[in-house]
């Protein structure tokens, strides 16, 4: 007998294996959830709530997308929700969700938009963790980008107390790329996963990079060295070695004092005259994948590794593990 479904039929796989990500927290629970008049002064009290340290940036665009929206009557207050979250670790309630909407509900008058009610959730949490895992599930009419998400996780913790956000992007996109090899596997990972490896099983190799980043001073401010592909390299690299890491990588950055067949100083040169495909492109640089990019940096490496002479760099068919 045919099915009387009245959508496509799912035909995707779901995942059997996943990230244990909750275990970054540890208790977290729904107290409350109201509907309340949605005026001005509810909306002033959710933004002098205390914002969580990692908040998007207020876009200005989209306050004034809701706002019109509002003048139209084209708003759906009954599918927006207030959020905020009382951390006991912090003993401070948080602003969760609601940044945007709020802003755009002062600035239309009551005549313009007559108050509705409007769901406001209250949670419990009891670490920053926790607020940092609720903030980062939360996704409404301005989407939480993975980047959002990746930076709830790790913007402002101890391991990332003092690292600039510039780096911690870098870092999450070389951990990603280096991990999953094709862009369909790192579609199929979300932000979370990505912060829970960061957190967890690479959490030495992220300290070591880190640490090599910080002693180079300016060292992403070097356009190739923002290179998706570069950072995951180094991933590859400084999970392998600590030291022959930070000798290549530096002689990467400044390539004085480098032989003509020295495979450093060949990587320099493509890394210098090409761009990956996803980078806007120069008229006098070649564009190539990041993948290409990629296995030259490793078959570098292993030439330098092995002490060989090279006069150009061939890239493998397959990815190859540094040596």
């Amino acid at each position: 007998m045919e099915n009387e479904f009245t959508t496509k039929q799912f035909n995707g796989e779901i995942a059997e294996e996943t990230l244990d990500v909750a275990s970054l927290g540890s208790e977290l629970k729904l107290i409350h959830n109201k509907k309340l008049l949605w005026n001005h002064d509810l909306a002033n009290k959710y933004l002098v709530m205390t914002n969580c340290p990692w908040e998007r940036n207020l876009r200005d665009r989209q306050v004034i997308f809701i706002a019109d929206q509002m003048k139209k009557g084209m708003f759906r207050t009954e599918i927006t929700k207030l959020a905020s979250c009382y951390c006991i670790e912090t003993n401070t309630e948080y602003r969760i969700n609601g940044q945007h909407v709020n802003w755009a509900r002062l600035e239309v008058s009551e005549s313009d938009y007559v108050p509705e009610q409007i769901e406001c959730l209250k949670y419990e949490a009891k670490t920053i963790a926790d607020v940092r895992r609720l903030y980062a599930s939360f996704d409404r009419g301005s989407p939480r980008t993975k980047g959002d998400v990746i930076k709830s996780y790790l913007i402002g913790t101890e391991q990332f107390e003092d690292t600039p956000p510039t780096l911690v992007r870098a870092l999450a996109e070389g951990l990603a790329f280096w991990q999953w090899e094709s862009n369909h596997e790192r579609q199929r990972h979300t932000g979370d996963d990505v912060a829970f490896l960061l957190q967890t099983d690479y959490k030495e190799t992220v300290r070591k990079i880190v640490s090599f980043c910080e002693e180079q001073p300016k060292l992403l401010s070097i356009d190739f060295m923002r290179k998706s592909a570069v950072m995951a390299a180094m991933f590859e690299t400084f999970s392998l070695v600590q030291k022959p890491s930070e000798e290549f990588w530096y002689a990467i950055k400044v390539g004085a004092g480098l032989s003509a067949d020295d495979a450093r100083l060949k990587l320099r040169n493509l890394l210098m005259t090409t761009n990956a495909q996803k980078s806007v492109a120069s008229s006098d640089k070649k564009v190539v994948s990041s993948e290409h990019i990629y296995r030259n940096i490793i078959t570098a490496w292993n030439a330098w590794r092995n002490g060989e002479a090279v006069k150009i760099l061939r890239i493998t068919k397959k990815r190859v593990r540094a040596k």
